[in-house]
C-alpha cells in the first residue's frame, strides 16, 4: 500500500512503498539546472545474507525509488523517464562493513580466497552496471580494493601479507555502466567501534578525485575522512570545484556519533557546497543526511531515521551561486 505525506508548501515529501520509504527534499524552487541525488540507506549485510543478495536488495530499493519519486512529480513510472541521477550507497555496501565480513574475505592467505573475492566484487558490479543503464543514472557503491595489481599479487603470493592488502573504496559507474571513478579511503578509523588498520591500508592523497555528474562535479569521501578539514577544502578548492560532496559512512552509534552531523554541516557551509552523507539502517546506524550549502533556521540538513530507506536531495545551481557570492567562503577557497 502506497501511503503519503505532502506538506502544503511542497518542501518536505514523505511516502512509503513496500518496504522502501523515500524523503525529499527540494528546497524552496524547483529549477532547470539541477541535480536529484538519492542515498541509499540500505540494510548492513548480516552472515545470513550473501554479498549477491544485498546487492539485489539494494537495486530493490533503488529501483522503488525512481518509479515513487516519477509518481510523486506526476510523470512516467518508466524506468527509462526515471528522474534520479545518482544513487550512492553506504561504505564498502553491499559487500558489508563487519568483523565477520573483513574475516570472512580478507584475513585468508590463499590465492583461491582472493579469486573468490574478485568474483564476488564481479558479480556485484554486473548488478548495479544494470541499474545504471536500466534508470540512466550515476551509481556510487562501495567495494573492496586490492592494494597490488591482481596479476602481481598472484605472482608474488608466498612474499605478500594478504591481510593488508586492501583498500576501502568508492566506486562511481556512469549511465553506460562503465566505471567513472574510484576513490580510495585515506583517513582509516581506529577508534569507537572501528579497527579498520587490522585489514586495510588507506589510500593516498594523490588519489583525491572527484567526477563529472550531468552538469555539476561531485567529489568523494569515505566516513573518517570528514575530520581532515584539508581533504574537503581540497575538493571544493580550484582543481576539482566540487558543487556537492558524498560521504558514504558505516557511522555506528558509538563516541564518534554525536559529532558526525556537526562535522558535516560544517563542510557544507565553510565550503559552500551540498553534502551528504549517507549511512547504514538499523537500530545502531541510520541517520543519513542531505545538507544544503548554508544551514539555519530556514535551511535545516534532512535526515532519515533508523529504517531501510532513500534520502532525495535536490542539488540547485541558482541556490550555489546565490551562497557562492553572498558568502565569502567559496571565493576565499578560489583566491578571487
Amino acid at each position: 500500500m502506497l501511503i503519503s505525506k505532502i506538506s502544503l508548501n511542497g518542501l518536505f515529501i514523505s511516502s512509503q512503498l513496500s518496504m522502501t520509504t523515500i524523503s525529499t527534499y527540494e528546497g524552496c524552487t524547483i529549477l532547470k539546472e539541477s541535480l536529484t541525488i538519492a542515498a541509499v540507506q540500505t540494510p548492513l549485510r548480516s552472515e545470513s545474507i550473501a554479498p549477491l543478495e544485498a546487492a539485489r536488495v539494494a537495486e530493490r530499493m533503488m529501483r522503488d525509488a525512481a518509479k515513487e519519486v516519477n509518481e510523486l512529480r506526476g510523470t512516467s513510472s518508466n524506468e527509462n523517464q526515471n528522474q534520479i541521477d545518482l544513487f550512492i550507497l553506504p561504505e564498502l555496501a553491499p559487500l558489508g562493513y563487519s568483523e565477520y565480513t573483513f574475516s570472512e574475505f580478507l584475513m585468508s592467505s590463499t590465492m583461491s580466497d582472493i579469486d573468490l573475492l574478485v568474483q564476488i566484487q564481479k558479480d556485484i558490479e554486473s548488478v548495479f552496471v544494470k541499474v545504471a543503464r536500466d534508470l540512466n543514472a550515476f551509481v556510487s557503491y562501495g567495494a573492496v580494493t586490492i592494494k597490488s595489481d591482481y596479476d602481481d599479487i598472484k605472482q608474488r603470493i608466498d612474499d605478500v601479507n594478504i591481510d593488508h592488502a586492501f583498500k576501502i573504496s568508492q566506486v562511481v559507474l556512469n549511465p553506460e555502466g562503465e566505471q567513472l571513478s574510484r576513490y580510495d579511503k585515506i583517513h582509516l578509523c581506529n577508534y569507537g567501534d572501528c579497527a579498520e588498520t587490522r585489514f586495510f591500508n588507506p589510500g593516498t592523497i594523490d588519489n583525491i578525485c572527484s567526477f563529472k555528474c550531468r552538469e555539476f562535479n561531485v567529489g568523494i569521501i569515505i566516513c573518517a575522512d570528514i575530520r581532515d578539514p584539508m581533504l574537503c577544502r581540497s575538493l571544493a578548492g580550484s582543481k576539482h570545484n566540487v558543487d556537492l560532496i558524498l560521504q558514504p559512512a558505516a557511522f555506528s552509534r558509538d563516541l564518534s556519533f554525536r559529532t558526525w552531523k556537526s562535522f558535516a554541516e560544517t563542510r557544507a557551509v565553510e565550503n559552500s557546497v551540498y553534502f551528504c552523507g549517507i549511512n547504514y539502517s538499523g537500530e545502531n546506524y541510520g541517520e543519513s543526511i542531505f545538507i544544503r550549502p548554508w544551514v539555519d533556521e530556514e535551511n535545516e540538513p534532512k535526515i532519515l531515521g533508523i529504517d531501510s530507506s532513500v534520502l532525495i536531495g535536490k542539488v540547485e545551481r541558482n541556490y550555489l551561486d546565490k551562497i557562492r557570492n553572498e558568502m565569502p567562503f567559496h571565493k576565499r577557497l578560489l583566491n578571487k
